[in-house]
């Protein structure tokens, strides 16, 4: 966090009983370091503990060998959500579902049976669509919708899981120009407000996955979703009244979740990495490094020093 978040959420809470999760798989990022000199006497070996692949690190800052989770250095950052990371979410969660949910999904991309073979088939149609319409149909773009509360933040996530996967240079023995789109996106009902405007009637081009998990608590967003995909995939809607016009023939992948569990839950983010994996595979390039993020940071520490902040 910056110093405005820790001050608003942490430094109120400081005078009571607290127990500190850090969960930085260096432990050499300024964010996690500045929170730790914040923290000052309020932190001690009894009341934290830290997941990390830097277990030397972990003791340099102090921290009880008891108190130190470790995991593999091979455990890229965006893909280690199957890992002691997700610790602060597991304490109150059937972890174990959420993993067998994503088990289930690394054997059948590596098995041969019927079900196998169809959830392959799946996974080469996703990522050949996205190189197709990101390299001969010109949308660079792709809007992530979901159309259930609890999964509002599943946008984010794999805007990370993909941009920083796929945002690479092209390889030059490739047949591919264009790597990754750029994703943006979130829950369908809010952003109806925000970017939908652009969809229909912009001249910015795009695809959309749309994902819905049906809920009888939930009709409007049940009908929103399949509006939204057929509006968007429709052939161009005409009118006589310009001001109607709408964009149409937008690919749109429609994902249909008939339940949202913790296991259902952990099959899309795995199957979501099986398309990137699969995508990168494709392109011929490396989707677990990220020197960009990297040459961002070193920037960053330079005006640090430059001007004292």
């Amino acid at each position: 966090p910056d110093k405005d978040e820790f001050n608003a959420i942490v430094k109120p809470l400081l005078g009571q009983k607290n127990l500190y999760i850090f969960a930085s798989k260096s432990l050499s990022t300024d964010e996690t370091l500045s929170c730790l000199k914040w923290l000052g006497k309020n932190r001690t070996t009894k009341n934290s503990f830290v997941i990390t692949a830097n277990s030397e690190g972990a003791r340099a800052l102090g921290f009880s060998e008891a108190s130190i989770i470790p995991f593999p250095e091979s455990v890229g950052g965006r893909y280690s959500i199957w890992s002691p990371i997700s610790l602060t979410a597991a304490i109150e969660n059937n972890f174990m579902t959420f993993l067998q949910g994503g088990g289930l999904t690394d054997r059948l991309l590596s098995g041969s049976s019927a079900d196998a073979k169809k959830y392959q088939k799946l996974i080469k149609t996703l990522a050949f669509s996205d190189i197709w319409s990101s390299n001969f149909c010109n949308k660079k773009n792709r809007v992530v919708l979901t159309y259930n509360w609890r999964l509002r933040s599943f946008a984010n996530y794999v805007q990370q899981l993909e941009m920083e996967s796929l945002g690479k240079p092209s390889n030059s023995q490739s047949l591919f120009d264009e790597t990754g789109q750029t994703i943006f996106g979130g829950f369908g009902s809010t952003a109806q407000h925000s970017y939908f405007q652009l969809l229909h009637q912009g001249t910015s081009q795009c695809s959309a996955d749309i994902i819905l998990s049906p809920t009888a608590q939930s009709p409007l967003s049940n009908a929103q979703a399949q509006g939204q995909a057929s509006l968007l995939s429709s052939p161009r809607k005409a009118s006589q009244d310009l001001l109607e016009l709408t964009n149409g023939n937008i690919p749109v992948n429609l994902f249909i979740l008939p339940k949202l569990s913790l296991k259902e839950l952990g099959f899309l983010l795995a199957t979501w990495e099986h398309r990137v994996f699969i995508s990168a595979c494709m392109l011929q390039i490396n989707p677990f490094d990220q020197f960009g993020v990297a040459a961002g940071k070193k920037i960053a520490n330079m005006f640090i020093k430059k001007y004292q902040y």
